[in-house]
């Protein structure tokens, strides 16, 4: 798995990939609403690590405060200012992953909801693919 260049890309990638871990230690444990909210937030980093590996680093402070806010958290968003920054869209074989992972929000912190184990190894095998897809970018 390649790591972006970037100091700050690598900084998200890497918690993406922490994020990850966690969400499959959750998931083990029986922990489901807390394994999809965890994995939800590997997309988010990871996008936010290509938007960043594709900005001149130069850029790269004011690329970081537009991830502030409910848009920094908006995986439509995100993926439309990677393509901003010459990112290409993902592949129609990623896009399935990225439609079933869109009903993520932070809400779900909130979530006192059991979901099914079903439900989110379906999830988390969706984040796979967005992190195998992403990942190959850098």
């Amino acid at each position: 798995m390649a790591t972006p260049r970037s100091r700050e890309a690598r900084r998200f990638f890497r918690c993406a990939l922490q994020r990850r871990e966690e969400a499959d230690v959750l998931f083990e444990s029986g922990y489901n609403t807390g394994a999809i909210y965890l994995a939800g937030y590997c997309v988010e980093c990871i996008l936010k690590a290509l938007i960043l590996a594709n900005t001149p680093h130069a850029q790269q402070a004011k690329v970081l405060d537009l991830f502030r806010g409910a848009k920094a958290h908006d995986y439509n968003q995100l993926k439309a200012w990677n393509r901003e920054r010459g990112g290409p869209p993902p592949p129609s074989s990623v896009n399935p992953s990225f439609t079933l992972v869109e009903s993520w929000s932070t809400a779900l912190r909130y979530s006192t909801e059991s979901l099914k184990e079903e439900d989110a190894q379906e999830f988390l095998d969706a984040v796979d693919a967005i992190m195998e897809w992403a990942s190959g970018r850098f």
